[in-house]
């Protein structure tokens, strides 16, 4: 298969929770998903990305992949946990936490050396507001999805499993729809009475500095 068609897979793979038997998605997971397909079209294609998706994948470049993410999920995870009142919607962010689970492959893959030297993304998103914080943490749960075809691609390529370093690209397990659709209903009770244009653009400009710091 095609780098062109695996990415054009990828991008796809945010789609599916309103198709087949799945329950509709809310309102807000839809706005979301229609006003950032195309940023999400342009971060699965971005050049980082390519040699993972390649056949055979790139063991070398996974790894670098892998810590660009964790500079990214360690930095966005501690200023969004801090920011927003996870408690008042019973939304157990500390379960959702992607950070530890990088490390973890990067320590299994032979980089536990290298972690304490990795940098921290610094030019992050706007999360001044509990509807920035929404929109932004719409783009973190979503990688979810478009991980599963990077998993697939790793596991047959390099025989990598979530024990042998892609915990963090199989976190919610085969299936992460599940997980999904709950988030889904998190996010149509967190956002009840805030305003869509500052989620969406919040998303938005999540997708572009994600696209900035994979370039950097």
């Amino acid at each position: 298969m095609s780098i062109s068609l695996k990415t054009d897979l990828l991008t796809t793979a945010m789609r599916r929770e309103s198709h087949g038997t799945r329950p509709e998605m809310p309102r807000i997971m839809n706005l979301l998903r229609g006003q950032t397909n195309q940023l999400h079209a342009q971060l699965t294609r971005h050049s980082l990305l390519a040699p993972v998706l390649s056949d055979p994948p790139s063991r070398e470049r996974y790894i670098l992949v892998l810590k660009k993410l964790w500079g990214w999920q360690k930095a966005m995870e501690r200023e969004i946990e801090s920011r927003f009142d996870w408690e008042k919607f019973d939304y157990g962010f500390e379960t959702r936490r992607k950070a530890e689970l990088i490390e973890y492959d990067l320590r299994i893959l032979g980089e536990e050396n290298s972690i304490s030297d990795i940098p921290e993304c610094v030019d992050l998103p706007d999360l001044s507001s509990p509807a920035k914080i929404l929109g932004a943490t719409y783009v973190l749960e979503g990688q979810t999805l478009g991980a599963q075809l990077l998993y697939s691609n790793l596991n047959h390529g390099l025989n990598l499993d979530a024990e042998s370093g892609c915990k963090f690209l199989q976190c919610y397990g085969p299936d992460p729809m599940p997980k999904w659709i709950e988030f889904g209903q998190f996010m149509d009770k967190a956002s009840a009475g805030l305003s869509d244009d500052e989620m969406v653009h919040s998303a938005q400009q999540t997708f572009n500095k994600l696209n900035t710091w994979f370039s950097v």
